[in-house]
Order: structure tokens, then sequence, then C-alpha cells
């Protein structure tokens, strides 16, 4: 059985939010797992003169890679020279993968009876920390970083190698408010 949970991960920056997905009991070997991922929605960026810069998901994608694509809100989530499409743990260094040891079946000694293959379910997690690197009190973009408020969703979904359907998806959110002024409601759910 596939089960899987997202949590708030190490932020290193005010400007960031970071998250990591796990999924547990994952039915492939690490070689065969893929992964994509959608975005949608944005943050915005406050300054201390009271003014405010919303950041789109869409359009951030679009200018990080002009290959995403857009499916109405949402659109791929991908770094500078990924293509669309899933992709292999080892093209992004936040995904990682651990098991999924298939077994060949085993039979009770003289007898051809009881054999079953034995797959222990991968371990696979994805981490990430949208936003930017950037503390309060920071220039940013030529004023002072004072808060940041997040709308973000994410799907995130796992395939096996060569099959036409995802074996899990997950879609969450990163929403809430983080200041100067020592306000933090963010949340990662």
């Amino acid at each position: 059985m596939i089960t899987s949970s997202v949590r708030r991960g190490e932020d290193e920056h005010d400007g960031r939010l970071a998250w990591v997905l796990e999924v547990r009991g994952v039915p492939s070997e690490c070689s065969g797992v893929r992964w994509e991922q959608f975005v949608s929605g944005g943050f915005t960026i406050e300054y201390t003169d009271g003014t405010w810069k919303y950041f789109s998901a869409l359009s951030t994608m679009k200018r990080i890679n002009p290959q995403a694509r857009q499916f109405g809100p949402w659109s791929d989530d991908m770094l500078p020279g990924m293509t669309p499409g899933p992709r292999a743990v080892g093209e992004y260094h936040g995904a990682t993968c651990e098991g999924g040891v298939l077994r060949a079946p085993s039979f009770a000694r003289g007898t051809m009876r009881g054999g079953s293959a034995d797959l222990r379910g991968a371990t696979y997690r994805f981490a990430d920390a949208p936003g930017f690197s950037i503390n309060f009190g920071d220039t940013f973009q030529g004023k002072t970083f004072r808060g940041i408020v997040w709308n973000v969703r994410f799907e995130h979904k796992l395939w096996r190698a060569g099959e036409g359907q995802p074996m899990h998806q997950r879609q969450f959110s990163l929403t809430g408010r983080y200041d100067v002024h020592g306000t933090d409601t963010r949340s990662v759910a």
C-alpha cells in the first residue's frame, strides 16, 4: 500500500518555505520511479515602504523554463534545462529514492509450492524550498524586504517508467504569512 505525507522542511531564508514530500510503499525499484510536479497560485513579497509585489507561479515557471506547459491555472514546475513530462529521480537533487528491491520467487525446497515474488516498496522523498534567498531587512529589487504571504498549490505525481498512468499523486498547499514582526502562520498541508 502506498502512503504519503508532506511536512515543513528546514528554512534557510525568510523568503523561502521549505517542504518535504515522502511516499512509502512505492511498488517499484528506484531505477523505475519517475516524478512530475505541477504548481499554481503564487506568493506576495511585502516591503517596508508598504508596497508589495505578487509572483505568479505561471509566469515565474515560464520565465525559468520556457518549455513549461500551462493547464488552466496549473503549470509544469521545472528547472532550466528540464523537459516536460515524468523524469528520473536523479534529474533533481531534492528527489531521492531508497529500497524497492524485487526478489525472485522462492520455492520450498524440493517442491513447486509456496513461491512468490517479494517487493519491498521503495521510499521516495522530494524536497523543495520555493521563494527567494532573502532575509528580513535585505534589499530585494531595490526595496527592503519585510514579509511574505504564501498561496501556492502543488500536485506531485509518481510514475513507473513506461506506464501511462501515475501510480500515486498528492496535492498540497503552502499558505500563510511570515513577517518581520514575528507573525508566522505558514503551513504545508
